[in-house]
């Protein structure tokens, strides 16, 4: 697959039992929906070096031995989503995640159970109409130097978080998350 250039609808990567690597897609540039990889028990290593944008969400789970995942040219997406809510196992090895270039999300960053995730860092990233949720992530420290607004807030089982000085710019929290709350 490394001519594809554009997929028009969602791209679903699911429950591949022997996919190690995800690094073939070298030219693609368009998905017009959403991005699933799940259930890819053996995933290393994932990266979608090209892809400036994409339609809906980008969500992973179930990727137990997950270390890397770039993409580093995603300006913008609906939403971003690794692991499940209450889930502290599927992306427990996850180290590495590339968003540098990512500047909008018009939906929730959510990172469940990303427990060994050293640094969240999004240095273009203005604006999450969402939640930021953080949840079971133990060595994640989060640096958004030019987030300014968010729809809410929610770290939860964060125990590498000793401080909010990874949010500088942070001037609003402009909704509420499912629960009701801004800030939790």
């Amino acid at each position: 697959l490394s001519m594809l250039r554009r997929i028009g609808g969602d791209f679903i990567l699911e429950k591949l039992p022997l996919l190690t690597y995800l690094q073939e897609l070298w030219a693609l540039e368009e998905v017009g929906g959403s991005i699933l990889i799940d259930g890819c028990p053996e995933l290393q290593y994932s990266a979608l070096y090209t892809l400036p944008s994409v339609g809906g969400s980008i969500t992973l789970r179930d990727l137990g031995k997950l270390l890397v995942f770039r993409m580093p040219s995603l300006t913008e997406a609906q939403s971003l989503s690794l692991g499940s809510s209450g889930d502290g196992e599927s992306l427990y090895f996850l180290t590495e995640l590339n968003i540098d270039s990512l500047t909008t999300l018009g939906g929730d960053l959510s990172l469940t159970g990303t427990r060994n995730l050293g640094l969240l860092s999004a240095p273009q990233l203005r604006d999450i109409d969402g939640a930021l949720h953080i949840e079971a992530a133990c060595s994640l420290r989060p640096s958004l130097p030019v987030l300014a607004e968010l729809g809410s807030l929610h770290i939860e089982g964060a125990c590498g978080v000793d401080d909010f000085s990874g949010l500088p710019a942070l001037t609003a929290l402009n909704g509420q998350d499912a629960d009701g709350y801004s800030l939790w």
